[in-house]
């Protein structure tokens, strides 16, 4: 998947059960250079659909519900 590699690194967590986590709060969101976003991965994976359609690929049944119970745990968990 050259344009999900991060999608295919989550799966693969999930997977071996490895535990995955936002750090912060709220996402980060990195400068970048001025001009440099009129082309790329951001804009085909993000508002082109790329991740959802990359997310139906990759991420198998077993994979959304073992997400979606970890979810689940850690919102009981936060209170």
């Amino acid at each position: 998947m050259p344009d999900a590699d991060d999608l295919w690194l989550h799966v693969c967590t999930v997977e071996q059960n490895v535990a995955t986590r936002q750090i912060g709060r709220q996402s980060i969101t990195f400068p970048y250079v001025p001009g440099s976003q009129a082309a790329g991965l951001y804009l085909q994976n993000v508002w082109n659909g790329g991740n959802d359609a990359a997310v139906e690929r990759i991420y198998s049944p077993a994979a959304v519900e073992a997400i979606r119970q970890d979810a689940v745990r850690a919102e009981s968990a936060a209170g």
